[in-house]
């Protein structure tokens, strides 16, 4: 399945950190410090996008495009402040996956859409920033997971072959836009289901970063 595979893309968020379920008690902290009631479903169903595509799915949902957008630098500054006495918790597996691939020569690359200075510090805080020097995140690129200009642009940027990649995700949105890049991916869920999705590129779903390293070695 992966026997000619050289480079991995990696999501970050909910893959490798366990940064998801803090986001969302962040969301949940702001909103009400803003006296605003806080909708778990527009948190659930923003993961693994930004910018245009979760903008739309936001009006849809709370009738305000800009619904998270408006305490965005809230909540940074909630997660930072709960970082500096808190470590950003770490996924199952992500230190021992990470560091064989480092080992065995493979070419990682961090494709999140989260914002750089975000990245950045969040790797920095869980201890995984010295796994990557490559990276694409969603102030790189103008249109965000499900569509897949993040993953072409990594393709593209370290003269990749798509044919020797894979990708790792745990988003839905993360899942589609691999198979619309048509690069291999596997899943690993973190909050959201995605055991009933069937894209052609979707290799298989392991339930956390060991399996996947089993699968590998």
């Amino acid at each position: 399945m992966l026997e000619n595979k050289k480079n991995v893309l990696f999501d970050m968020d909910g893959l490798l950190i366990d940064s998801e379920a803090l986001g969302i008690k962040m969301w949940e902290k702001v909103f009400a410090q803003h006296n605003e009631p806080f909708n778990p479903e527009a948190a659930y169903k923003s993961i693994g996008s930004n910018g245009l595509a979760a903008q739309e799915m936001l009006e849809k949902i709370t009738g305000n495009r800009y619904y998270f957008t408006r305490f965005r630098e809230d909540k940074i500054a909630e997660t930072r402040k709960y970082l500096e006495t808190n470590p950003m918790p770490v996924k199952k597996g992500a230190h021992e996956l990470l560091t064989y691939l480092k080992d065995n020569g493979y070419t990682l690359v961090l494709t999140s859409s989260t914002f750089e200075p975000d990245v950045l510090f969040s790797l920095k805080s869980a201890g995984l920033d010295k796994y990557f020097d490559k990276f694409v995140c969603g102030d790189h690129v103008t249109r965000a997971k499900p569509n897949p200009e993040i993953f072409n642009k990594a393709i593209e940027l370290y003269k990749l072959k798509k044919e020797e990649t894979f990708i790792l995700e745990d988003s839905r949105n993360g899942i589609i836009a691999a198979d619309a890049a048509g690069i291999d991916v596997i899943g690993v869920p973190d909050l959201v289901d995605i055991s009933d999705m069937t894209q052609p590129h979707l290799l298989c779903i392991k339930e956390n970063l060991l399996k996947v390293l089993d699968l590998i070695k």
